[in-house]
């Protein structure tokens, strides 16, 4: 079975830039939203991610 390590990675690295939890942190959660203020309707742009 041959196995993608890039993209296995990829998939790790963008679930970690995203993630909504205790080990990222104030700094870390929805961290891409902070500088300009909430999403209009307060969109989740999170909400329906594949879990890892």
């Amino acid at each position: 079975m041959d196995i993608d390590v890039d993209l296995e990675c990829l998939g790790i690295l963008e679930q970690r830039m995203v993630e909504l939890s205790l080990a990222a942190g104030a700094a870390g959660n929805e961290q891409w939203g902070k500088d300009a203020g909430a999403h209009q309707d307060q969109w989740n742009p999170y909400e329906g991610l594949p879990e890892y």
